[in-house]
């Protein structure tokens, strides 16, 4: 390591799949500066060694921002910070959950008695239409994230599996 090198550890957020990690990793050591840097998924730290000469924290987390996650430098306690936010997170996905599940059974029950009845494709392609771009929304803003920085995660694997499914249903109806 060089004469003036810092080294930090920094929670990460919104990662949830060993590609977030290596993405995060990447963009880290393009940064002018950076020396060198890991990315722990399990933890969701980031391990990073630089020169406050040529680059500081918030440069640092403007460009792992830029690609769609989130990187906790100001804070004193910021892995508790992290561990807040994972909560907070984990309890929408729970809603979000649960009202897709809501919207779905309606869907599953108008295919199996009513699949012949031609109102009932319409309805199903308004619930299904709220089910994908409503509550799986995250899945497209991720990817979208993602696919702007050349980059792939689990969110765009499914956001284009499903949004092939749902433009290939539209034709069936």
């Amino acid at each position: 390591m060089q004469k003036n090198t810092i080294h930090k550890i920094y929670p990460v957020t919104g990662m949830s799949c060993a590609s977030c990690a290596m993405s995060v990793e990447s963009i880290a050591t393009t940064v002018p500066g950076v020396q060198q840097a890991s990315v722990n998924f399990a933890t969701q730290a980031l391990d990073i060694y630089f020169n406050p000469e040529q680059t500081n924290e918030t440069q640092i987390q403007k460009a792992i921002e830029n690609v769609g996650f989130g990187l906790l430098v100001d804070e004193d306690n910021a892995f508790e910070q992290q561990q807040q936010q994972q909560l907070t997170a984990y309890n929408q996905l729970k809603k979000q959950t649960l009202g897709a599940v809501l919207l779905t059974i309606p869907v599953v029950v108008l295919d199996m008695i009513w699949m012949d009845w031609k109102p009932a494709h319409w309805i199903m392609l308004f619930l299904s239409t709220i089910i994908l771009f409503g509550f799986g929304s995250r899945f497209f803003v991720n990817a979208w994230k993602q696919a702007v920085n050349g980059r792939a995660n689990m969110d765009s694997l499914v956001a284009i599996s499903t949004g092939v499914a749902y433009v290939f249903s539209l034709f069936n109806v």
